[in-house]
């Protein structure tokens, strides 16, 4: 019922998702326990997965292992995609109540690349390239943006040499704090293979400013939750 036990329960529930994904996508080596685990995901990925999510005092020392059992015996993650997050998010794991009151609506990765592929990318300058999706939910155009950026560098890159750039040019943030853990869940699957992570905010896309994201976006990409930004339209006319 508290506030801070349900913020402390997700990122639980999330961190322990994410080392399970990791590894059975051969990301991080598998592990029997939830703190070696998050430990060996950390080493990896030390900016997205934190072992103190086990140390809260808002819920039971058992649960931990509760989460990591359940999540350990009843699936396998080596198939799953970042298409089967972002339905997931919007059809499964939010209620009718809160994809309205956050306008919730998860934006295909057809849509998203189709949009992408048209944006004049390369009339920005490569190291003034900066993208930001100020309200993105499970990350789809972040992903389409980590592509079409991608796409644009030159081919000589290596993958590790793409990663190290993309990951400060590419920006998100959310005021749902579960859209927030799983669109940094889907870059870390999108890019396995290379070290360290992402930055999506939990934040309202009404209090975003340069200050608080670093620099000025120069590709702005989104769908906005219209209907909680204008509120209710129903006496519209």
């Amino acid at each position: 019922a508290k506030a801070q036990a349900r913020q402390d329960l997700l990122r639980l529930v999330f961190q322990l998702f994410a080392c399970r994904v990791l590894e059975d996508k051969g990301a991080i080596a598998a592990s029997g326990s939830p703190r070696r685990t998050l430990q060996e995901a950390h080493r990896k990925f030390s900016e997205n997965i934190d072992p103190r999510a086990l140390d809260s005092d808002e819920f039971p020392d058992t649960l931990p292992d509760y989460v990591f059992s359940a999540l350990q015996n009843r699936f396998a993650f080596a198939s799953i995609t970042t298409d089967m997050l972002g339905q997931a998010y919007e059809n499964a794991l939010v209620t009718p109540t809160l994809r309205k009151h956050l306008g919730i609506y998860y934006t295909p990765r057809v849509v998203t690349d189709y949009i992408l592929s048209r944006l004049p990318i390369e009339a920005v300058r490569q190291e003034d390239r900066y993208l930001l999706d100020p309200c993105c939910g499970s990350g789809s155009f972040l992903l389409a943006g980590f592509d079409r950026l991608s796409n644009a560098l030159d081919g000589t890159w290596s993958s590790a040499q793409r990663h190290q750039f993309l990951r400060t040019r590419i920006s998100g943030s959310d005021k749902d704090p579960f859209a927030a853990e799983l669109a940094t869940l889907s870059l870390l699957i999108n890019d396995a293979d290379n070290r360290n992570g992402w930055k999506v905010r939990r934040q309202d896309v009404l209090d975003l400013t340069i200050d608080k994201l670093g620099r000025r976006p120069t590709i702005v990409v989104t769908n906005p939750p219209y209907e909680a930004l204008m509120g209710d339209t129903s006496s519209w006319r």
